[in-house]
């Protein structure tokens, strides 16, 4: 394939990964379509990409600790039982290899990636207008129960169908907004900053909160711009105590049913972990695992597969083994940005507040935050590369 024609082919995978992103789950079918922009974006990476960034080659041995410990669980379950397994495990590998992608499309060249993160910016911007359209046009989600969502009321739950994982996609692109209000002052930075973190405000999302308040503080330290950000953080409180009471336990900051709910998944899922500790029980058979050890069925919920901390999935499904591989990996990854420029600050506040986001819900894998996370460590990754 000619090189204009590969580059083509390039711009329209990843213009359909942004153009779809905002959408969330209200594109779902049978499957994620935008799992299946990224999967013909590693379909590109190995037929024609001669190389792949380090931070590919690092995260390999995280994969192959994930492979493991799926073939190893079949002492535990029957070969066919471990066909999901394996989708979320061919599905982490597309993301995986989505950053070799994104990094050789934009590689040398400052104006595409400017263009990618002014991308991620626009797609969280888009999410909060639908966001808001959601709020006032559908403020109760209790009918879509039946499709295995819970029953938000009241909360600006967006196209991503949660209030948490729309909280996060808010924080992510309020990283970018703040980041760069602070380094160019230009006012549209600082509009987009006020309408993301209004909307967060409005999800009653408290790990959104906390994470939104780490980067934030990150921000504040790293550009030495403390006043700004105590006076930003002022800002956000004085909004969230504001904010309208109304019908509903998920409008309250002070709720404890899913606090209650929550340390119960956390001690189902060091059960889960109890029963192979060194190499897990496969990645990711979490959701067969409740139903083989506690006849726990959860198939018609979205919260089968996930546990609400990622640090304990990844704990349960790779065993000690993998976590310890995994914390290696992403170790190894910040000696491979350039942190000091925008493009590597805006990773470092964005993987603050991904890691605080993800002890209290399965954030980590999740497909949007997975693939925004790509695109940010291959725009900030230093320009090298190995042989794949």
């Amino acid at each position: 394939m000619a090189n204009s024609n590969k580059k083509k082919l390039q711009t329209i995978i990843l213009f359909t990964f942004l153009a779809i992103f905002p959408f969330g789950q209200l594109l779902k079918m049978s499957f994620q379509p935008i799992d299946l922009v990224v999967g013909l974006a590693f379909l590109y990476t190995i037929i024609f990409s001669v190389g792949t960034p380090k931070a590919v080659v690092v995260f390999r041995n995280f994969l192959l600790a994930a492979g493991f410990s799926l073939l190893f669980s079949l002492a535990f379950f029957k070969t066919g039982d471990l066909f999901t397994g394996f989708l979320y495990l061919a599905r982490l590998t597309f993301y995986v290899y989505f950053i070799s992608f994104v990094f050789n499309f934009s590689q040398k060249n400052r104006i595409k990636k400017n263009l990618l993160v002014n991308g991620l910016m626009a797609v969280s911007i888009f999410s909060a207008i639908f966001g808001w359209i959601q709020y006032f046009w559908f403020p109760d989600f209790r009918p879509f129960t039946v499709f295995g969502w819970d029953d938000h009321l009241f909360r600006l739950t967006g196209t991503f169908m949660d209030p948490g994982f729309t909280a996060l996609i808010f924080v992510l692109g309020a990283a970018i907004t703040l980041l760069s209000y602070l380094r160019y002052k230009k006012i549209l930075y600082l509009i987009s900053f006020i309408l993301l973190s209004v909307s967060l405000a409005f999800t009653y999302s408290r790990a959104g909160y906390l994470s939104f308040i780490a980067a934030a503080l990150y921000m504040g330290f790293s550009e030495k711009k403390m006043k700004e950000i105590i006076l930003a953080l002022a800002a956000f409180a004085v909004i969230v105590m504001a904010l309208p009471r109304t019908a509903g336990e998920g409008v309250k900051l002070e709720r404890t049913a899913s606090t209650s709910a929550r340390l119960l998944n956390y001690s189902e899922t060091i059960k889960i972990i109890g029963k192979s500790p060194l190499f897990g029980i496969g990645f990711n058979n979490l959701c067969l695992a409740k139903e083989t050890f506690f006849e726990n069925n959860e198939q018609g919920l979205h919260s089968c597969s996930g546990s609400d901390s990622s640090l304990l999935l990844i704990l349960a499904t790779t065993g000690v083994v993998g976590f310890i591989i995994f914390l290696w990996c992403i170790r190894s990854l910040f000696h491979l940005i350039k942190s000091r420029n925008l493009y590597g600050k805006i990773l470092i506040s964005s993987s603050i507040a991904l890691f605080i986001h993800s002890l209290f819900v399965n954030s980590l894998f999740y497909s949007w935050v997975m693939g925004w996370m790509a695109v940010l460590l291959a725009v900030s990754h230093k320009e090298s590369r190995e042989k794949i």
